[in-house]
């Protein structure tokens, strides 16, 4: 009854890796294990270097990239 009340560490609650989910015209096709403060152009690299995602877009044009940050990506071909 006399042990102290355990305190937290605000540095261990912020997130430094994420899971993204990558959607091909509105379907879920891959998820990617990325860093929360990773910026559009590298997201969009990552994106489209995914196997999964190189599979369904294969031979089709990109016509929109739609990027929710630190939630998802939707690519419309």
């Amino acid at each position: 009854f006399k042990a102290k009340w355990p305190v937290y560490d605000p540095a261990v609650l912020v997130l430094k890796e994420g899971i993204l989910i990558v959607k091909i015209n509105g379907k879920v096709r891959s998820r990617l294990n990325l860093p929360v403060d990773i910026n559009e152009a590298d997201l969009k690299k990552k994106a489209l270097a995914d196997p999964a995602v190189k599979k369904w877009i294969e031979g089709k044009p990109v016509r929109n990239f739609i990027v929710v940050p630190n939630k998802l990506v939707n690519i419309v071909i």
